[in-house]
């Protein structure tokens, strides 16, 4: 039986699914929403802020790519 999809590659290579400038992107906006209150912060909610602020980030690219809108950010 043929079939179209080849299923050994599925799973080969987990790294291959995530793309490093996306990823580093989500790293920016993470510190980047959180180093304006970082004062009133606790260590704590920092993280959970900058973790929220960095999934929105790659979420939103991850979606403006699935519906082929041009992003500034994505110029790689």
């Amino acid at each position: 039986m043929n079939s179209a999809y080849d299923y050994s590659t599925q799973f080969a290579n987990p790294l291959t699914r995530y793309d490093l400038f996306i990823i580093g992107r989500g790293i920016i906006a993470g510190s980047v929403m959180v180093s304006a209150p970082a004062v009133n912060y606790k260590l704590w909610i920092s993280l959970i802020v900058g973790a929220f602020g960095g999934f929105v980030q790659v979420g939103t690219s991850v979606i403006l790519k699935k519906f082929k809108i041009d992003e500034p950010l994505q110029v790689f």
